[in-house]
């Protein structure tokens, strides 16, 4: 089981920017896949492309593949009944990773950290009980704040999942690790 970690706050905060710098801190050490979501509706493939054709067409869901990638794309009306949780139902193909980061998923259970911006919204919008840190632009009178531009301390949050989810992972009767971190980040 890859940890979770959900990277939120509003539009426009930074989220991606802090997500792209983590990744390029831990990925050396570590898989990690991003999930995003997206409030509005987005275009997944590329006009003039064969998989674009066939969506434009009709279908209601297209994947291309090749010998080191995939791609699927599929409608889906968020009103009808599925069993589970969408996102739940997307993790579970990055079940060989180390680390999944989420972008957005303000208002769910996952462990995050929340971007806090002074001049916009100072006040946090995520459960506190979910939120392992707050990333800001000002000095934030709760013991979890964490500098936004301390991308290096928020690394060691996010390896401190990692490990603690590996650990959880542990087989009782053998003592083996299903997940074993490879490499501890120091400063």
């Amino acid at each position: 089981m890859p940890a979770i970690i959900a990277v939120s706050g509003w539009k426009n905060f930074g989220k991606t920017t802090l997500i792209t710098k983590l990744i390029g801190i831990l990925s050396p050490q570590y898989r990690i896949a991003v999930i995003k979501h997206d409030g509005h509706d987005f275009e997944a493939d590329v006009p003039g492309t064969d998989s674009y054709l066939h969506k434009q067409s009709g279908a209601v869901g297209t994947a291309v593949l090749s010998d080191n990638k995939f791609m699927v794309v599929k409608d889906w009306n968020h009103k009808e009944k599925i069993s589970g949780h969408l996102d739940e139902k997307i993790i579970e193909i990055f079940q060989d990773m180390d680390l999944i980061f989420l972008e957005g998923f303000k208002y769910s259970d996952y462990p995050k950290i929340e971007i806090l911006r002074e001049n916009r919204s100072s006040q946090p919008s995520c459960k506190p009980c979910t939120v392992i840190a707050y990333a800001c632009d000002f000095i934030y009178s709760d013991s979890r704040y964490v500098d936004l531009n301390d991308v290096e301390a928020m690394a060691k949050l996010c390896q401190e999942q990692i490990e603690s989810r590996a650990n959880k992972h542990t087989n009782i009767t053998t003592g083996v690790k299903h997940k074993v971190a490879r490499h501890i980040i120091t400063a």
